[in-house]
């Protein structure tokens, strides 16, 4: 599920069962390949947490960064950026215990990306560390 910082939900994936690793969903998804033919659309980006992969447009946080650190501010602050996707959550189990009604159902349309159009993931992973450094630099 993908919701904004207002816990409006612009995405979900119910395709898997919940056993799936997130990032395997991730890898997969339509979201993903919409932002991948975006890639040259700056100052768009998803929050994953650390079990996601690093790419351009998925920032994660920064694990063990110096405490003080501008990365340690830049982790703190995705954190509590992130914590929109639990409320959201919440938000959504309280509708479900308090029985109201499912919003109705709409066709989930999937992107086909050709084979020759996936990118090398070093390369996301490499870019993902220069664009989340940037950021880092710009507002930490």
């Amino acid at each position: 599920m993908i919701c904004d910082c207002e816990l409006t939900i612009l995405n979900v994936n119910a395709r898997y069962p919940g056993s799936t690793h997130d990032a395997f969903i991730w890898k997969s998804s339509a979201a993903r390949q919409h932002l991948i033919q975006m890639q040259d659309v700056t100052d768009t980006w998803v929050l994953g947490d650390s079990g996601y992969p690093l790419e351009p447009w998925l920032l994660t946080p920064i694990l063990y960064a110096s405490p003080g650190s501008r990365k340690a501010k830049y982790t703190e602050q995705h954190i509590r950026s992130r914590n929109a996707i639990e409320r959201c959550f919440v938000l959504h189990n309280m509708c479900v215990q308090a029985r109201l009604p499912e919003p109705d159902e709409f066709e989930i349309e999937e992107l086909e990306i050709p084979l020759s159009a996936a990118i090398e993931e070093t390369n996301l992973y490499n870019r993902g560390l220069q664009v989340r450094e940037d950021l880092i630099n710009r507002l930490f």
